[in-house]
């Protein structure tokens, strides 16, 4: 991988994790900041496992592959996150049960572990040239 690729993951990395920081540490208890730093969290694992994959890319596949996988699983809770920082962040019209907000950790929970350990969603990577091809599940 290039020096400047690399420098980019490090910059994207260091500046979201001072930003969602930042905005934790302003009020700890307030859930919009916690919402937003659990967002952020969620974006630097994200970026730790796209980093971590195509630094194998083209050498080792079978090391990518897995990182690959975890980069789809790993790409819920982000959303997730983010869907409960705008709700918590206008005044609320409306409450989500506590029902309502279980069933979206499992859910996203159960998504993240079958992106993450199956083929259902991304099953297989190879190289045509210097291409690299993925090669999607039925999930996808």
């Amino acid at each position: 991988m290039l020096l400047y690729n690399i420098l980019i993951y490090i910059v994207s990395f260091i500046l979201m994790l001072t930003i969602g920081s930042l905005v934790f540490l302003k009020n700890p208890k307030d859930p919009v900041n916690q919402s937003f730093f659990a967002f952020t969290i969620g974006v630097l694992m994200w970026i730790i496992f796209i980093y971590t994959a195509y630094s194998h890319i083209p050498n080792h596949l079978e090391i990518a592959l897995p990182f690959f996988r975890l980069t789809f699983g790993i790409s819920v809770f982000p959303a997730l996150f983010l869907f409960f920082f705008f709700y918590y962040l206008p005044p609320r019209i409306f409450r989500i049960s506590k029902t309502i907000i279980i069933f979206l950790y499992c859910t996203a929970f159960l998504l993240a572990i079958i992106g993450s350990t199956t083929g259902l969603i991304e099953s297989s990577i190879y190289m045509s040239g210097s291409t690299q091809v993925d090669v999607f599940g039925p999930l996808y």
